[in-house]
């Protein structure tokens, strides 16, 4: 906790002493711009930061030149375009944009740089920056925002026009998320020269820092997803489900974990992510009914027929390194309530309990029907544990499995269906 509190002076004084007089904006953006600023990643004006104003399609690109380490070199180097419309201030950034394919113009000799960017313009820029690659199908114009709410980089639902403040929520989020490669835009920005580490640490972005619950929620609400179960496919076609549950993604093609007793008597099931897509999920690739865990592959395609580049995922550490008395947070789907976040402490680590075969983290971060198979986060955003269970007559008493139960499993086979998987559990109770 030092640490953490030692880096929130550091950036408040960092913070107050860069940035630039302020008007009105949306609760929180203020800080993210200034953190941004802190970067050497967003400008004010004379107005300050103007987060409530919309954003011209030149503008959007000359921040995305800047989160692409491009700023120096567009400005110094001269790029062919074949638009024809360019502002004399605007042609470095967008000749270098273009130059990388991470824009296009509104038709083959026009850019439109005074039109005023759409949310989708700018999702469509990000992914791009990102390594995602819309002419080979990773996403479309039309699927950017969906894309990107799923990846957690804005809540932006509808192609409203966009703000300074949107702008900067989104590009703020994209600076941690990982993209196409696995690495994220303030790795690559590090590695390139252009981000100094010791300040992208001290703003709170770095890994070695403890997490706020907001920036928990922020981060890694999005790779948890709520699962609905049916005992047949008459139920699945008339949609009446058989339980209801959560999990977590490994993978960004789409691996994923929860509790066997989740999943365990259904024929069939799905995965409702925090963007509203739901998927199939395909197979049970590992399951262990006595530990209660499974790992299972969910579809890339949507139910709707969307094709998905990547999933967010969550990283696992050892469940070694909790001690009692941390702070952990849980993020599930009680009650079908889908992404609820709380938070609490480790009461007792390697806690015998009857009908689980592995020691189990007792803890107060609460869980509800529902919650079984979501995650267990230490403060630095990383899964300890799989939620799985609680003891009906006692207070703030939960319990989770100890996330070596996955990281020591083999999954790596073709998997076998839901029926195969009931059936031989069947098998092996009938012979106990």
């Amino acid at each position: 906790m030092k640490k953490r509190i030692f880096s929130l002076l550091i950036t408040a004084a960092m913070l107050a002493s860069l940035a630039p007089s302020v008007l009105a904006a949306p609760a929180g953006q203020t800080m993210e711009a200034d953190i941004l600023y802190a970067l050497g990643l967003f400008k004010g004006g004379a107005n300050g930061y103007e987060l409530d104003r919309t954003v011209t399609r030149a503008e959007a690109a000359t921040m995305i030149v800047r989160l692409a380490g491009g700023e120096a070199v567009a400005q110094s180097n001269k790029y062919e375009t074949p638009f024809t419309d360019l502002a004399d201030w605007s042609r470095p950034y967008i000749g270098y944009a273009y130059a990388q394919s991470i824009v296009r113009g509104v038709d083959e000799t026009h850019f439109g740089g005074g039109e005023t960017a759409r949310a989708a313009d700018y999702m469509t820029m990000l992914l791009r920056l990102m390594g995602y690659d819309d002419a080979s199908g990773d996403f479309s114009y039309d699927t950017a925002l969906l894309m990107a709410r799923r990846l957690g980089i804005t809540t932006l639902s509808d192609a409203a026009p966009l703000t300074r403040g949107d702008m900067v929520a989104a590009s703020l989020r994209a600076l941690r998320t990982a993209g196409r490669d696995g690495s994220s835009l303030g790795e690559r920005l590090i590695a390139a020269g252009v981000l100094n580490a010791a300040v992208y640490n001290a703003v709170g972005l770095g890994d070695i820092n403890e997490l706020t619950a907001r920036e928990i929620a922020d981060r890694y609400s999005n790779a948890v997803f709520h699962i609905v179960t049916y005992s047949s496919g008459k139920a699945f076609e008339l949609k009446m489900p058989f339980s209801s549950a959560s999990g977590f993604f490994l993978t960004p093609d789409g691996i994923a974990v929860t509790c066997c007793h989740s999943i365990s008597g259904a024929t069939s099931a799905t995965a409702t992510l925090l963007s509203g897509e739901t998927y199939n999920i395909e197979r049970i690739l590992y399951y262990d009914n006595e530990v209660d865990v499974a790992v299972i592959k969910v579809s890339t395609t949507s139910t709707d027929g969307v094709e998905t580049a990547a999933f967010p995922t969550l990283e696992c550490a050892s469940s070694d390194s909790l001690r009692v008395g941390d702070v952990v947070y849980c993020i599930g789907c009680p009650l079908n309530m889908s992404n609820s976040l709380g938070n609490g402490i480790v009461s007792q680590l390697f806690r015998d309990v009857e009908g689980y075969a592995m020691p189990m983290i007792q803890n107060t971060a609460p869980i509800s029907q529902g919650s079984s198979g979501g995650a267990l986060l230490n403060v630095y955003g990383q899964v300890v544990g799989v939620t799985a269970a609680h003891y009906t007559y006692g207070n703030d008493m939960y319990l989770s499995i100890p996330i070596e139960a996955i990281t020591s499993a083999d999954y790596s086979g073709e998997g076998i269906t839901f029926e195969q998987m009931n059936q031989q559990i069947a098998e092996k109770e009938t012979k106990e």
